[in-house]
């Protein structure tokens, strides 16, 4: 995860996180399989696997799916500042979605620990607090953006492109 980016673990019912010196551990195991929430979320969302326990939801949030034997340990969601607020509702929407799976969850970060998911504008107003320090330094870095993209390599190749004088003149024609 870089500057660009923001994430939060879900941790579904069965499971305990335990913090060590070196990180933090999973033990117990839940209930809910793998497969299943992706059968559901594939059922609302776009959904491409990046990579083993990767994917990419609506090519805007990348969600990472850490199993045991089949059954979740958690979920790590990732989203890019420059999509923030449109990102941060699309992972509202899954959680809740994992929620209904679990019958409860966890929202964990290890910043400060959001025990329960709420509405949709509280969930937010406390990522964005969680976030805002991260966030402030992101914008001075690299302004006010509002584009779709994937967190990482993605942001900052869409970045390039669009700060490059090619893309700029054919955005100014496009206008036109």
């Amino acid at each position: 995860m870089g500057m660009e980016s923001f994430f939060i673990n879900v941790i579904p019912s069965g499971i305990k996180q335990i913090k060590k010196e070196n990180g933090f551990f999973y033990e117990g195991k839940s209930k809910i399989l793998k497969e299943d929430v992706l059968k559901r979320i594939k059922e609302i969302y776009k959904v491409n696997n990046i990579q083993g326990n990767e994917y990419s939801i609506d090519e805007v949030v990348k969600l990472c799916i850490e199993v045991n034997e089949g059954f979740v340990v958690y979920f790590n969601f990732e989203g890019c500042f420059a999509w923030y607020k449109e990102s941060l509702e699309l992972i509202y929407s899954l959680i809740k979605l994992i929620n209904e799976i679990s019958s409860s969850v966890t929202i964990f970060h290890p910043l400060g620990l959001l025990c329960y998911l709420g509405t949709k504008i509280e969930f937010i107003e406390n990522i964005e607090k969680l976030y805002e320090k991260k966030y402030y330094e992101f914008k001075k870095q690299f302004g006010e953006l509002k584009f779709k993209v994937m967190p990482g390599k993605a942001f900052y190749k869409e970045y390039k492109r669009r700060k490059s004088l090619f893309y700029k003149i054919v955005t100014l024609f496009k206008g036109k």
